[in-house]
């Protein structure tokens, strides 16, 4: 019985219970935090936590609960032990969070799938209001607001500077820059929070709305890449250029998303670098059908708020 215990055997106890706790944690991090290219990764990490962590997590439960009818006084460590698992527990919920969001949802849809349906014609499922959450139109209702508001009949751009709008004023986390930006932390964080201009800098990133004659307003956006810069040279290459230098043999795919990785990490440039790689290229043509369609309605500008005086 516990009370007849000595100290030694009840520290060794604690011990073995801390123990098995602790791999418990370690082999959930481990699940989510493995080394490899970031976005690959932590598609393989959030279902690989989900199954194969709940998994060991209930076997080493019937370890530990074997063994706590005969420690009744270690409740310090089986509070540390509780807050270990809760600790990996929300870890891997972020990773799966961040996953599941709408940037990730598009970016890899796109990566998988975008240059093979460009390939043969097909045209992906449109994206709609939808597709976004609820705060994200929100957002975008705001930015044209704050920009004076529409009239029916009119359009309004958000040319590149938007992306400093987004970061200064609206709140975005995610530094995206070609050669560098945020790490692979900071766009999970900002991807698990579900960022609204997080959203808009990452699907839509510069566009247009207009309003019809009725003042209904609509933006339409397609999601592709249209430039890429060597990791190395850092020289610039839209899709014409990109294709005639693998063809005349100066670099080839594979070789850039090794030399992408080698050079960002898993920072935003090597996502950003993989997505112009094995994603959906903007080709310039009219009519083609590169990486997938948005197309959404914000309502009338009737029910815009007031433009700030």
């Amino acid at each position: 019985m516990a009370s007849s215990w000595n100290k030694e055997a009840k520290a060794q106890q604690q011990g073995t219970l801390l123990t098995k706790v602790d791999q418990v944690a370690t082999r959930i991090g481990q699940e989510v935090a493995a080394a490899a290219p970031m976005w690959q990764s932590v598609v393989d990490q959030a279902s690989n936590a989900l199954e194969s962590g709940a998994e060991y997590v209930a076997d080493a439960a019937e370890d530990i609960y074997e063994a706590l009818p005969e420690i009744d006084d270690v409740v310090d460590g089986v509070q540390d032990a509780a807050t270990a698992v809760a600790d990996t527990a929300k870890t891997t919920y972020k990773y799966f969070k961040a996953v599941t969001s709408p940037v990730a949802m598009n970016f890899l849809d796109d990566l998988l799938l975008g240059r093979a349906r460009s390939a043969v014609g097909i045209d992906p499922i449109a994206g709609t209001e939808e597709f976004f959450s609820d705060e994200t139109i929100t957002l975008l209702k705001t930015m044209i607001t704050d920009r004076g508001g529409l009239k029916a009949g009119e359009t309004m751009s958000f040319d590149k500077k938007v992306y400093t709008d987004l970061s200064k004023k609206y709140g975005s986390k995610i530094k995206v820059v070609q050669t560098g930006g945020s790490d692979s932390g900071a766009i999970i964080d900002a991807l698990a929070n579900r960022n609204p201009a997080d959203e808009v800098k990452n699907i839509l990133g510069s566009f247009s709305v207009s309003a019809d004659e009725e003042g209904n307003l609509t933006i339409e956006d397609r999601f592709n890449y249209n430039e890429w810069k060597h990791p190395v040279t850092k020289k610039e290459y839209n899709k014409a250029q990109f294709d005639k230098a693998v063809e005349a043999g100066e670099f080839s795919i594979s070789e850039m998303v090794g030399k992408s990785w080698e050079v960002y990490g898993s920072s935003y440039g090597f996502v950003r670098s993989l997505g112009f790689l094995l994603g959906s290229q903007d080709t310039g043509e009219e009519g083609r059908k590169d990486g997938r369609q948005f197309k959404l309605n914000l309502g009338n500008v009737k029910d815009l708020g007031p433009a700030p005086e």
